[in-house]
């Protein structure tokens, strides 16, 4: 089944302005999403967000983030009271074509069963941002993920790189 993220433009523009506020680590943020179907395609429509304060990070560089439990709890807390699928969204402060880590995939593999557990099944999607790129990723049924075909903001469809996708056997079989 496809899968499209509609996020409103105002929404984009706050959340990029906050991933890439320094391009020197990495930021996060979270969509809360409604979730229909429409012609055998998920859509997930971004509600509302939450920008992941400074301080809202246990550690964080270039190349990892691991967010305080509080901050994870809060944000689950809000999905759940909203009845909201989530996103996160994080950023790589470097030039290179979005993708995945193996360090991103690791966590997610260890994130996934929880959340979605306490999302009451719900979807997940993450979203990896880079100057110039982006690559998604959708957890809906399981703990394997789908490609985020497309992207909408604003009405304007853009492409993920689908480099996650494409290497998630051999980022998955590291662990």
């Amino acid at each position: 089944m496809p899968n499209e993220l509609h996020v409103p433009a105002i929404t984009y523009q706050k959340v990029l302005g906050h991933l890439f506020s320094n391009m020197e680590t990495e930021y996060a943020a979270f969509l809360y999403t409604r979730i229909s179907t429409s012609e055998s395609t998920l859509v997930l429509s971004v509600e509302d967000h939450f920008l992941v304060p400074p301080d809202g990070f246990v550690r964080r560089s270039a190349y990892h983030f691991e967010l305080r439990d509080d901050i994870q709890r809060q944000v689950i807390k809000g999905a759940h009271a909203r009845d909201r699928g989530l996103v996160e969204v994080h950023s790589h402060p470097f030039p290179a074509p979005a993708c995945f880590s193996e360090t991103d995939v690791l966590g997610l593999l260890d994130w996934i069963p929880h959340v979605r557990w306490r999302l009451a099944g719900r979807p997940y999607g993450a979203i990896v941002v880079a100057p110039g790129s982006f690559d998604g990723i959708v957890f809906s049924a399981g703990d394997t993920p789908a490609v985020l075909d497309t992207l909408i903001v604003g009405g304007i469809h853009m492409r993920p790189t689908s480099a996650t996708i494409n290497d998630w056997e051999a980022l998955n079989g590291r662990r």
